[in-house]
């Protein structure tokens, strides 16, 4: 093909040469054969050298071509794929700002939440402060309180009467209508009869014996301490004939 492409480019200009000589110069005799073979090889020649250069130059350029349309597809090619990293870094953009203003959202929530805790914690500390002051107040009292013995001694006896009629009740048969109603009554006047001698003594309190309960478990919970049990054992001891065994529903002494 690039033979045909030189021989039609030699024709070309050989006509161009040819018509141009004959529209310009006048008429003359004709030269002799061998001189108009030689001169049509040289300039078939010097078409032959020029289609040869333009040849190259084609070939050159469609080189560059190729080049510059391999570049033109990487460059679409990064394009497409830069195309891609944007839709993707729009997306996170987008997902970032929701979580941006959700997270906004909740700090505002949890600032409100912790103004409102800070003032329930005010509140709370007031309210402690008063207690403090309540609970000074009554151990002050306590300390300056002095014993009553006789009516220390007489407040034990009327609460080992009641636990000696409450011990009866527990005996009697189940089914005995009056049994339910006497053991309340009892089990109530024993629970004031504590109440009364804890006020007497300065005692920490009392406590209503539940179902699964012991004197350690009972210690723990009043001072932290099971190994206490053998203060309230003794302070207890009309109620309790052993440590291991107490009665559900009877009120004991909790001493300090």
């Amino acid at each position: 093909m690039q033979s045909s492409f030189l021989l039609f480019c030699g024709l070309l200009m050989l006509y161009d040469g040819t018509f141009g000589r004959m529209a310009s110069a006048e008429p003359a005799a004709p030269a002799p054969l061998p001189e108009r073979a030689a001169a049509l090889e040289r300039e078939i020649a010097r078409v032959q050298a020029r289609c040869a250069a333009r040849a190259s130059i084609a070939s050159r350029l469609e080189a560059e071509l190729g080049n510059l349309t391999r570049r033109l597809s990487a460059l679409r090619l990064q394009n497409a794929i830069l195309a891609t990293e944007n839709s993707r870094l729009t997306r996170e953009s987008l997902a970032a700002d929701t979580r941006l203003r959700r997270l906004t959202r909740d700090v505002e929530t949890g600032r409100g939440e912790h103004a409102a805790l800070l003032a329930k914690y005010a509140d709370s500390e007031a309210r402690a402060g008063r207690l403090q002051a309540r609970v000074t107040e009554l151990e002050e009292r306590l300390a300056s309180h002095r014993p009553d013995p006789e009516a220390i001694a007489a407040a034990r006896a009327r609460i080992t009467e009641l636990h000696k009629a409450y011990r009866t009740l527990r005996a009697t048969r189940p089914h005995d209508p009056t049994r339910k109603a006497a053991l309340k009554s009892t089990q109530s006047a024993l629970q004031r009869g504590q109440i009364e001698l804890a006020l007497l003594t300065g005692a920490r309190g009392v406590y209503t014996v539940q179902e699964g309960d012991s004197l350690e478990r009972i210690s723990r919970f009043f001072y932290r301490d099971p190994s206490r049990w053998q203060a309230i054992f003794r302070a207890n001891e009309v109620l309790l004939s052993r440590p291991g065994q107490i009665t559900p529903g009877i009120v004991l002494l909790i001493p300090r």
